[in-house]
């Protein structure tokens, strides 16, 4: 049988009273330093320095605060669960040291001197947003923990600390309304626990980016011909162009604001995107009455996984120069005579009619 070890050097210190603000030794998470009295993480080393243990061995896990540090006492979890020293025996435990004697199963684990990290997860799969949008920020911690409280944090620095009340889960959110550039940068989140009248704080939650952009600029469309006067039978050729480069692209045509796709109108209907994806292209060969009206065009662009739609171009307006075809001509030709016959005869039958 093998036992494996797992030991994360972190380490969570209760450090006796000193002349410093409440808000001052509630800072105890592990970011930028920016006075003296925030605590240091001691470290906890395994001896002998191994991950794995044959049953019967022992081990040794001591824990080393810095020397600067003024520490009363230091705690220890196997597992996220906080291990109560009380029931242990003084050969066990000394303080500063914790004493594995004849290993076995119920010493597998995972050991530290901090809470367990929370589960930090987004209302949005997106890390690009655009202006005014908005997201939820959701740290959950594990279930067995007694949690007091949770922090947010943007880019290392505390943004918001939410107190928990007792009939609340172990979840706590926050929420960016109308998002903008201030928004933008790295958040995670950790949670406290209270014990003797101080806060124990976990380890930090995963790192999740957030980034804020504008929606994409506005395409330029152009027609031929640039008139937009048509006749039966011609050509007619729309030119969506994108004022920027970007690495992907989609293109979108509209006619009177429902988009086109191939086949409509009754005409053969392509669209031809050239090596540039800057540009693309609807050509109608033969151009019906049907195709009179207002044209736009927009485009999509691939920020960082999500496609971002721009907005629409300017209108292109179709105007139409279309005759009455021979064959035409003659049907209309056919029902006005067709249609004089029958007036002509009906008028003839009422005047016998009357007379008679």
């Amino acid at each position: 049988m093998v036992l494996t070890l797992l030991l994360p050097l972190l380490a969570s210190l209760q450090s006796l009273p000193r002349p410093v603000s409440p808000a001052a030794s509630l800072q105890s998470l592990p970011r930028p330093a920016s006075t003296a009295d925030q605590l240091s993480a001691p470290e906890l080393t395994v001896n002998p320095p191994h991950r794995v243990f044959l049953p019967g061995e022992s081990v040794s896990l001591p824990c080393s605060a810095p020397s600067t540090a003024n520490v009363s006492r230091i705690q220890f979890f196997r597992n996220g669960q906080r291990i109560d020293v009380g029931e242990l025996q003084r050969s066990q435990y000394n303080g500063s040291s914790l004493q594995l004697s004849r290993v076995s199963d119920s010493h597998n684990g995972e050991y530290s001197s901090w809470p367990p990290a929370p589960e930090l997860t987004m209302s949005s799969q997106h890390r690009i947003f655009l202006r005014g949008e908005s997201v939820t920020l959701t740290c959950s911690a594990p279930r067995t923990a007694k949690v007091s409280g949770f922090w947010f944090f943007r880019d290392g620095r505390r943004i918001s600390s939410r107190e928990l009340q007792w009939s609340q889960y172990n979840v706590r959110s926050l929420q960016l309304s109308c998002v903008s550039d201030t928004e933008a940068g790295v958040y995670n989140c950790g949670y406290w626990e209270t014990e003797s009248g101080r806060r124990i704080p976990s380890e930090r939650s995963q790192n999740f980016p957030i980034a804020v952009t504008d929606l994409p600029p506005q395409p330029e469309l152009s027609m031929d011909p640039p008139s937009g006067a048509v006749s039966e039978g011609f050509s007619l050729n729309f030119i969506c162009m994108a004022p920027r480069d970007a690495r992907e692209r989609r293109f979108h045509f509209y006619k009177d604001g429902i988009e086109l796709v191939p086949g409509d109108l009754g005409s053969e209907i392509s669209t031809v995107e050239p090596r540039s994806v800057n540009v693309s292209v609807l050509s109608i060969p033969r151009a019906g009455p049907n195709v009179t009206g207002e044209f736009t065009c927009g485009y999509e662009e691939n920020v960082a996984g999500r496609w971002v739609l721009s907005p629409r171009s300017q209108v292109a307006t179709v105007t139409g120069n279309f005759t009455v075809s021979a064959h035409d001509a003659c049907l209309v030709l056919e029902l006005v005579v067709g249609g004089s016959f029958f007036l002509i005869n009906g008028l003839i039958f009422l005047v016998s009619y009357r007379l008679f």
